[in-house]
Parts: structure tokens; C-alpha cells; sequence
């Protein structure tokens, strides 16, 4: 009898994990695009294991910032930017310590434009900006992380399931068998074309320094935390992209810049604050941004350079290119130079009407 009770309880328990591996992975297969941050971090789940030389972990800003294929062609190291659009400040750490699940990078660089301009799960949430809180969950594989982030920040109550359980929002949307394992090679390898913008106005320097929020200094312990538990053998470097400016949700982003920087330096971390080299990236206000804090294809070009000269400069980077087994990034270099084209023509379209417009 008692081995009988133990057959059901094993085949029951069995058919369980089996539902549970169906329903999860069928939650990847329908989730939707959202923007394009659920090809962004799929595909980052789908470079093989440790094979990234270089790590950008960051939001918008910095997935418009620098180009992995460009940089590759140009230099021969292999990086991804790890990013979502709107990353809420809360979530920075998790990103932090998704990254490293799968990569172990020579070196990792986090972006701190989300801790300078600290935009929060609590202003989504009072401003009913849903599809803000999923930029910073929805794409993420479910793991023990995702869950306590998710019990973190959101409340406790039915409304807030769908959240929890992204099936219930999506499970009438189109079956992606791609996405079936929540890996779907990217041949932007996290970069992404945004277009043109005008009217770019830029913040002034300045020596004040004022002390974050205690929020956003508890995040940025976790951070540092995070950073503490990786590999040693990965070079960390906190850093903060040529950025213009102003930004929203604060009024002293450069204050707050300046006091995050002495922290993390002071945590032994380097930090690498690009406006100090601002004018090395000889930016053409009129066609190489897209807002105050993203670029255009021309500007992600110049800091792809110079990013990629600072790195192989500073770190004893790989040249892989003519190897076997990076053969597909050999391969995507002429597709992603089409696209790479098409957006440049596009961009000197919008920049021709609007100069034509303006100066008539």
C-alpha cells in the first residue's frame, strides 16, 4: 500500500514539474515584442555561455549608445548591451546579476544614468505606466530573482498578478516558437537604431555634489554588492555615457552624478565618466542625436569608436574574428552594414527636410 502511495505522490510531482516546465515556457513563446527589449535580452540569452568579451549593463541610453557589431568589425571583441527601455532604479541590481548568469565578461561596464536620473517602480505604478514596469520584468527568464523583485516592488493583490504570472496578460497573443526557450539569437546584439531628434540642449558641468536619495543609495549598495559576488576575474567598471541633457524626473542630475561617482570609487571600483571626454567624441549637434540622452546611428558611431579604442587600450582584449567559432559574428557583419546604411539614409533625410524647413 505504501509503495503504491508513494507511485501517486512521485507521478503526481512529476506531472506537476512537467505543467510548471510547459506553462513557463509557453509564457516566453507568447510574450510580445514590448518595444524591442524582448529581443534585446532574448537574444543576449542566446549567445553562447561565456563567449562575450564585453558587457554593457544600462537602459535606453545605453543601448543607443554603442554598436557590437561595428566595434567587433573594428576591433575584434565581442560585446552585448544588456539593457531594457525605462529601467526603473529598483530593478538596476537584478540586471547586475542577470547579466552575469550566462556571460562571464573580461570586462563588465555598468551605465549609472538610471541612478542619476532615478526613475521608480513607484512612479510607474501612481502614473499607471504598465508597459514601463514590464520593459523591466517581461523579458527576463523566470528565475528566483524575477520572482523576489516582482514581490519587491508591486503589490500584493490579484490586479498585480499578470505581473507575477505574465501568462494570464498574455496567453491570447501569437505563439512565438522561437522564444520557447526565452532565447532568440539579436543581430543588433542589444543596440538599436532610434532615428533623429533636434533641439538638444546640454547640461553644464559643475563641482556641487549632492547626495542621492537613501533609496537610490540602497540600490546602489546592491549594485556594489552584486559586484562583490562576481567572478574576480572580471574587470568591473562603472561608467556614464556622454549623456547631453537636461534630464526628467530630477533637477541636479550632474549633483547626483558627481556624488555617485566619489561613492563607487571610493568602493575601490574605477569609473569612467565620459563627459570628462566630451569633446573627444567631436559630436555634430545637428545629426547625431536623437534626445537629449540617446543618439543617432551617426553619434552611436563615434562613441563605438571611441569605446572601442578605450577598451582595447585600457584591457587585454581577444581578437576573434576569423575564428571558427565566431564565425556568425563574421557573418552578420554585411547584413547589419545594410541596416546600418538604410538608417544612415534615413537619418540624412530627416536631417535635410528639418534644415530646409527651418532655415526657409
Amino acid at each position: 500500500m505504501k509503495k503504491k502511495v508513494f507511485l501517486y505522490i512521485g507521478k503526481a510531482l512529476i506531472f506537476s514539474l512537467l505543467l510548471v516546465y510547459l506553462l513557463v515556457h509557453y509564457s516566453y513563446a507568447v510574450r510580445p515584442e514590448l518595444s524591442h527589449t524582448r529581443y534585446n535580452i532574448n537574444g543576449y540569452y542566446a549567445e553562447p555561455k561565456d563567449s562575450l568579451d564585453v558587457v554593457f549593463v544600462g537602459s535606453s541610453g545605453t543601448m543607443s549608445a554603442f554598436i557590437p557589431l561595428k566595434a567587433y568589425q573594428e576591433f575584434g571583441f565581442t560585446s552585448y548591451n544588456f539593457c531594457t527601455n525605462e529601467t526603473a532604479y529598483e530593478a538596476f541590481p537584478y540586471c547586475v546579476k542577470e547579466a552575469l548568469k550566462s556571460q562571464t565578461p573580461d570586462v563588465l561596464l555598468i551605465d549609472i544614468k538610471t541612478l542619476v536620473r532615478p526613475y521608480s517602480i513607484n512612479m510607474m505604478l501612481a502614473e499607471d505606466r504598465e508597459g514601463d514596469i514590464r520593459f523591466n520584468t517581461d523579458s527576463f527568464k523566470w528565475s528566483p530573482d524575477r520572482v523576489e523583485f516582482l514581490w519587491r516592488f508591486l503589490p500584493h493583490t490579484a490586479d498585480y498578478l499578470p505581473y507575477f504570472f505574465d501568462i494570464l496578460k498574455y496567453h491570447d497573443q501569437p505563439f512565438d516558437p522561437d522564444n520557447w526557450d526565452c532565447a532568440d539569437p539579436f543581430l543588433n546584439r542589444g543596440y538599436h537604431f532610434l532615428g533623429w531628434g533636434h533641439d538638444i540642449s546640454f547640461l553644464e558641468r559643475t563641482d556641487d555634489v549632492l547626495p542621492v536619495s537613501a533609496e537610490v543609495e540602497s540600490t546602489l549598495e546592491e549594485v556594489l554588492e552584486v559586484c562583490r559576488q562576481a567572478d574576480p576575474e572580471i574587470e568591473i567598471v562603472f561608467m556614464y555615457y556622454p549623456y547631453a541633457g537636461p534630464m526628467i524626473y530630477t533637477d541636479t542630475p550632474m549633483e547626483f552624478l558627481n556624488y555617485l561617482q566619489g561613492r563607487i570609487e571610493e568602493e575601490g571600483y574605477p569609473f569612467l565618466n565620459c563627459l570628462d571626454h566630451f569633446d573627444e567624441f567631436n559630436f555634430d549637434v545637428d545629426r547625431d542625436y536623437w534626445n537629449n540622452g540617446h543618439w543617432s546611428i551617426f553619434g552611436a558611431e563615434k562613441i563605438t569608436a571611441w569605446m572601442g579604442s578605450y577598451l582595447t587600450e585600457h584591457y587585454d582584449l581577444p581578437d576573434h574574428r576569423g575564428e571558427a567559432a565566431y564565425a556568425q559574428w563574421d557573418a552578420d557583419i554585411a547584413p547589419f552594414e545594410a541596416l546600418c546604411q538604410a538608417e544612415r539614409d534615413k537619418v540624412n533625410g530627416y536631417v535635410s527636410a528639418y534644415l530646409a524647413t527651418s532655415q526657409g
